[in-house]
């Protein structure tokens, strides 16, 4: 209208920011979503119109505010039991919720001001994420897989990682496609969480079990986490955009997965949401486990292996009551997937060697005696 031509970039992104938003249905959210382009909306309304002076800027900032208040929970007028007078207002029906009554006898200033003495938030999540935070600061991170993840993920603090099963702010699961019969409202979408996601974060390696998807996961770490300014994160990033590692996601798969799947799912993010990541003797043991369950023998071996190269004197410490069943165990696992790659003889070497830390364990003998040795 001005025709400034310079402006015209920040008009047209406006307005395509907003025609997307409608698109994908993030309307709803109009605080959240909208806060940008009203911002630079009202930044070009400035530069074309400066503001009035004199009574015409008073006359101008009374008709603001007046117009705020029209709106029909204005926050100027709320008192301390906004979202506690109004519980049925809360959630329409179409599901789209009031967030800020939702959360404000939680978090809101004016409660904060008037109980100085309480710890805001006062909200269960936010308290295990203190307590996650404790226990990181400890030496003990956790992979956490809790489909809320704002108040946890905020106060667990950097050592922990939060897998978004509604994929709001996980890179993975959010390019996965939602469940196809589950029960959702706009802006919660679940998706199942992939096999052997959880243990990739536990282990810090690519465990996915669906092998596309793990290359998929491999391309999209690059970007995520990779650094910056290497032409392999720079590829990466154009080939993501442009779809070319689309054809690594099972679309179906993940829409309609089997119901064990599902049960796996729901398990991991509303049963057992908090797995502490562990380190030395815990790790190695649980990779090899995961390995052989998997009957990907070479790997169990090899992690093993690496089990035995510590300080037994240390898992000692750690189970002073259990340790030799422990080990037992893990020497057990080891002779069995040696006997898998059909290698007997190694496998018997094994077991004889823990017979020198614990002649009497009667397992390690039977399993001794069965071995057909050539």
């Amino acid at each position: 209208w001005k025709r400034k031509i310079h402006l015209l970039p920040l008009t047209l992104g406006t307005i395509l920011y907003m025609l997307y938003t409608v698109h994908l249905g993030g309307d709803f959210m109009s605080g959240r979503f909208f806060t940008a382009p009203y911002l630079v909306a009202v930044a070009l309304l400035l530069h074309i119109n400066p503001l009035p002076r004199g009574r015409a800027w008073l006359v101008t900032s009374g008709l603001v505010i007046a117009l705020a208040l029209l709106s029909p929970h204005p926050p100027l007028l709320n008192s301390t039991n906004y979202g506690t007078n109004n519980k049925n207002d809360i959630i329409s029906d179409h599901k789209i919720a009031d967030e800020r009554a939702v959360y404000y006898p939680y978090t809101g200033l004016l409660n904060a001001i008037t109980q100085p003495d309480t710890l805001f938030p006062i909200h269960g999540w936010a308290d295990w994420g203190r307590r996650l935070h404790t226990f990181a600061d400890q030496g003990l991170p956790a992979v956490v897989t809790w489909p809320f993840v704002g108040f946890i993920g905020f106060y667990a603090g950097p050592e922990s990682h939060l897998l978004d099963v509604l994929g709001l702010g996980d890179p993975l699961t959010a390019r996965l496609p939602m469940l196809a019969e589950a029960d959702w409202r706009i802006g919660h979408y679940k998706r199942v969480l992939p096999e052997g996601y959880l243990e990739t974060y536990l282990y810090d390696s690519n465990l996915i079990a669906d092998p596309d998807l793990a290359r998929y996961y491999d391309q999209l770490k690059i970007i995520i986490s990779g650094n910056l300014f290497t032409t392999e994160r720079w590829k990466a990033i154009w080939k993501m955009n442009t779809g070319q590692y689309d054809h690594l996601i099972d679309t179906a798969r993940y829409r309609q997965p089997p119901p064990l799947q599902i049960a796996r799912s729901e398990k991991l993010s509303m049963g057992l949401p908090i797995t502490f990541k562990r380190g030395g003797f815990e790790r190695l043991r649980g990779l090899g486990d995961l390995y052989f369950e998997r009957r990907q023998f070479h790997q169990a071996v090899q992690t093993y292996r690496q089990v035995l190269t510590l300080d037994i004197r240390k898992i000692q410490r750690e189970y002073p009551d259990e340790y030799l069943e422990i080990l037992a165990a893990v020497y057990l696992r080891l002779a069995s997937a040696l006997v898998e790659l059909n290698q007997p003889q190694a496998a018997s070497g094994v077991l004889q060697a823990f017979t020198t830390i614990d002649p009497r364990n009667a397992e390690i003998r039977t399993a001794l005696q069965n071995l057909q040795i050539p």
